[in-house]
């Protein structure tokens, strides 16, 4: 799916750009009649006497956050894909509904927290279900991924300004304005309000370094930290390690369900859209663990495919998340089975013994399995960095291989900006997206 081109900014506040004010201008004249209801015809009877100020905002209170959490607002449905799963995403479960008290001791305290909006998108049309977070990118100077922000001010402000960022996020990627509030908790700094967004159908997507709104996985998030070399910004990292009931979807029995690792694959850009739609194809050569499918980091995939097309266009490349399953790690140690592959033996056989390739090959038989030998006990197997017989490290490392196609989902798929390019390759270059 690609996002519409409202998800394609350049400002650095979300909340400041996505205020509806009209919204504003209806909430404050509600305000003012609800203020004038308050008072009887005769005011002079101390019976009808005027409501006092503390009945007037917990009134408009309890009416702001109705709005918020009920249907008075854009549509919220009711998730109906939860019926009848097998998973289960346990965290929300815990968190405070009761906003009134929350808004109440704020505004006794005079205190003014940020509010954060953490919408989830739980996606279940594959064969294994994984969640994912709406993240905003900041702009071009600093680049980072945050949950979408803002200071506040009052309860209308927080619930006109979260009302309107769900919308949005919403009609970004689907046509349908459909979430599920789902709770809270905050304190005198931070408030944290949570969405469920898992009714929005989504699936792969072209994005852009000005797409604003970016759907980010756990693992990105916790052990990577960074999106197509975009860091994700310290808040959102230490709430997630803090608070790690968050980051697992369970079983029914409670037992946690794999949380997929994202890697990259890269194309020709003549071939880009074919991968985004159906995935990374099965190798055909004599690859290292056999004809399978293939994945690497994204600094990796920027070197294999970043120069595939720099007389017209740079190549592309496709953010995918696996399913490891039961993975195998070679660490090429001595007592480490030999290839014997046919494969194997056949390119010993034709190559010089003085020759690079020769020589490569000899370096890896305790780890290379051509004729996916592997495949018969395990899912996967991932190649890290690891000492060469020679003294030499590995440097093709990090690589990913899966046994099946439907391990893989595609999350995204982007065109390299060539003008980020050097001549040279290095892990520590600033290479990104158009």
């Amino acid at each position: 799916m690609i996002p519409r081109s409202i998800n394609k900014r350049e400002h650095s506040s979300i909340a400041n750009d996505w205020v509806i004010e009209n919204e504003v201008q209806q909430a404050h004249s509600t305000t003012k009649e609800k203020d004038a209801s308050c008072y009887s015809d005769n005011e002079s009877d101390p019976e009808y006497g005027a409501c006092s100020t503390f009945e007037r905002e917990q009134q408009y209170l309890m009416e702001s956050i109705n709005k918020l959490c009920y249907n008075n607002g854009p549509k919220i449905l009711e998730n109906e894909s939860t019926t009848n799963l097998e998973y289960i995403y346990r965290a929300p479960e815990s968190l405070n509904q009761d906003l009134t008290s929350y808004f109440i001791d704020v505004n006794e305290k005079g205190a003014t927290p940020k509010v954060h909006i953490c919408a989830y998108h739980i996606n279940n049309i594959h064969t294994h279900p994984f969640l994912e977070y709406f993240l905003f990118k900041t702009n071009k100077k600093e680049e980072q991924f945050l949950f979408p922000t803002f200071e506040y001010e009052s309860t209308m402000n927080v619930v006109t300004k979260s009302l309107t960022v769900m919308e949005v996020l919403c009609l970004t990627y689907y046509k349908n304005t459909e979430y599920k509030y789902k709770g809270f908790f905050g304190d005198n700094n931070n408030l944290y309000l949570f969405f469920d967004c898992s009714n929005l159908k989504l699936d792969s997507y072209n994005m852009g370094r000005d797409n604003d709104l970016w759907l980010v996985t756990m693992d990105e998030i916790i052990n990577q930290e960074s999106v197509c070399n975009f860091k994700i910004h310290k808040s959102v990292v230490d709430f997630f390690r803090l608070y790690s009931s968050f980051l697992f979807l369970t079983d029914l029995s409670g037992n946690q369900i794999e949380i997929p690792t994202v890697v990259y694959s890269g194309c020709s850009r003549k071939k880009l859209d074919f991968v985004a739609n159906f995935g990374a194809l099965r190798e055909d050569g004599d690859e290292l663990m056999g004809k399978y499918y293939y994945f690497t980091n994204y600094q990796n995939a920027i070197k294999k495919f970043g120069w595939l097309n720099d007389e017209v266009e740079c190549g592309g490349l496709v953010r995918c998340a696996l399913f490891l399953g039961k993975m195998k790690v070679p660490l090429n140690q001595q007592g480490d089975a030999i290839d014997e592959s046919d494969a194997t033996k056949y390119m010993l056989m034709h190559n010089d013994e003085n020759s690079a390739d020769y020589k490569k090959i000899k370096m890896m038989l305790r780890v290379s399995d051509r004729d996916g030998a592997w495949t018969k006990n395990y899912d996967s197997v991932f190649l890290g960095k690891f000492d060469l017989d020679d003294g030499t490290v590995f440097n093709d490392y990090p690589l990913w291989v899966i046994k099946e196609w439907s391990q893989q989902i595609v999350l995204s798929s982007h065109i390299i900006d060539k003008t980020t390019l050097d001549k040279s390759w290095s892990r520590d270059s600033n290479y990104f997206i158009l």
